[in-house]
């Protein structure tokens, strides 16, 4: 969507009250309320030896110009990725589509994950790509995640104003829709698991930059997934509707199908 249609009003709520409620309200986004169910979820569990706690973690990073740098870290500056080969820095990890190094949040309460969102997001810069995931995690046995991604307003570019905006702009909205495009023109015209099977080699341009590695299970990997657009009903807006009804509609096709992913210990004593 474009900037100003919603997108992280959506997704987080009202900025201005992550760090003043301290229960649900009727303007909290996706971001609050997934985390009270999960925390409702926890406290009407009864666990069992064999399955352990539920622990929550929260990490929070950027991508600008397609870099990334932690929104948790106490001094972001210095966690602006230049070369992956320098192991202190952040780098992307393909096989899991998580980026290595991210500063992490033990989350415990609803006040607690607003408090942190909350510092997430006064420290990302405007008109970048914001990605906040949620761990969940019970005992040593079982793990889920939950990533929720807050494009930049697409509108921006059509009128880049500096070459790097311009380069930032192409690499990360021109990736992503040439996902999107292979995702969907392999669901109609291939069988679902023909098209599976493809969709994980390298035909699909996931490596083309950093935001479709993020992304790479939520588009066309073992999740599900919910793509929401965001239109303005603003006169100056009406020339972007358009291009983002059609993104969605191709996004629309494409078909994820969640599963279990299961180890048994047979194959780690017999590998």
């Amino acid at each position: 969507g474009t900037t100003g249609s919603g997108k992280s009003f959506t997704l987080f709520g009202d900025e201005k009250c992550l760090g003043e409620a301290t229960q649900l309200m009727s303007n909290d986004g996706v971001f609050p309320r997934a985390i009270a169910e999960i925390l409702e979820a926890k406290r009407h569990k009864t666990n069992s030896k064999d399955e352990g706690e539920l622990r929550l973690e929260m990490t929070a990073c950027e991508i600008d110009q397609d870099q990334l740098r932690d929104l948790l870290a106490k001094d972001t500056g210095s966690n602006l990725v230049r070369s992956p080969k320098r192991k202190s820095q952040l780098h992307v990890r393909d096989h899991v589509s998580s980026v290595h190094g991210l500063e992490v949040a033990q989350i415990v309460s609803l006040v607690q994950a607003r408090s942190v969102l909350k510092t997430a997001l006064e420290r990302r810069k405007l008109n970048s790509h914001t990605l906040v995931t949620v761990h969940v995690r019970l005992g040593n046995q079982k793990q889920a995640r939950l990533t929720l991604c807050d494009l930049a307003g697409s509108d921006q570019q059509q009128e880049p104003t500096t070459g790097r905006e311009q380069y930032r702009f192409q690499k990360d909205f021109g990736s992503l829709d040439k996902v999107v495009s292979a995702l969907s023109e392999f669901e109609q015209s291939m069988p679902k698991l023909y098209a599976r099977r493809f969709s994980n080699n390298n035909i699909v341009p996931y490596r083309s930059s950093k935001l479709t590695r993020l992304l790479r299970d939520s588009l066309g990997g073992n999740s599900l997934t919910i793509m929401i657009a965001c239109v303005s009903p603003h006169d100056n807006a009406k020339e972007s509707v358009l291009p983002t009804l059609n993104f969605a509609e191709r996004c629309r096709s494409i078909q994820c199908h969640v599963r279990q992913n299961t180890i048994s210990q047979a194959s780690f004593l017999n590998p």
